[in-house]
């Protein structure tokens, strides 16, 4: 018996490795996507939040990255998980280059 689950697992992660390949360091703006006035639900999540400075974050599903980075740019510690290893690997590139650190 075939397992689907396991079918439908590698499919997304090679669907989000190849969206990963296609973008490169600069394709996001972590603070826009908290902080602009169209990002209600996450400046709602910030007000819940409070101050991120020290706290641990775990980013489950992390995609591109713009919760992984803003929470790091903000002085939180950032853990990074995602189905696509191209996605972590994305994540990283662009922590780099902003000079952070996520795990």
């Amino acid at each position: 018996m075939k397992n689907h689950g396991a079918d439908v697992f590698a499919r997304e992660a090679r669907f989000h490795d190849t969206w990963a390949a296609q973008e490169g360091a600069d394709g996001v703006t972590p603070a826009a996507a908290f902080e602009a006035l169209t990002a209600q639900e996450n400046r709602f999540i910030l007000s819940l939040l409070g101050g991120l400075k020290g706290k641990t974050i775990l980013d489950v599903g992390a995609g591109p990255g713009e919760a992984s980075l803003y929470f790091a740019s903000q002085g939180a510690t950032v853990t990074a998980t995602d189905i696509s290893p191209g996605m972590l690997a994305l994540v990283q590139q662009r922590a780099k280059k902003r000079g952070l650190r996520i795990a």
